[in-house]
């Protein structure tokens, strides 16, 4: 059992209102797994690693269990979140055959 998946996607042009929409639902999720000692599935997209990155740390603890389902952004948002949570996944979805994932 999990909770999520959770999803950071500040791709397009999306307000600050669709934003905050999503920071808000993920740092519900984020506290809901954290209270329940579940595992949070997380996907993130273009533009949110930062966010999402910030999101974890204040609202899960270091041993929490986080599975990072997609994520569309650099390599280090990655290992910045496998060092900082020792019990987090990195899963490679389909996106690693797409042309332009040599760059992301």
């Amino acid at each position: 059992m999990a909770v999520g998946l959770a999803t950071l996607d500040f791709s397009g042009d999306k307000t600050a209102d669709q934003k905050k929409l999503q920071i808000d639902g993920v740092t519900m999720q984020a506290k809901l797994a954290s209270n329940f000692h579940l595992p949070l599935m997380l996907e993130v997209k273009a533009g949110a690693g930062e966010v999402a990155a910030a999101l974890l740390r204040m609202n899960c603890h270091p041993s929490a269990a986080v599975y990072l389902h997609g994520w569309g952004c650099e390599p280090k948002f990655a290992m910045d979140i496998l060092k900082g949570f020792p019990n987090a996944y990195v899963g490679f979805t389909g996106a690693v055959t797409f042309a332009k994932s040599k760059t992301t």
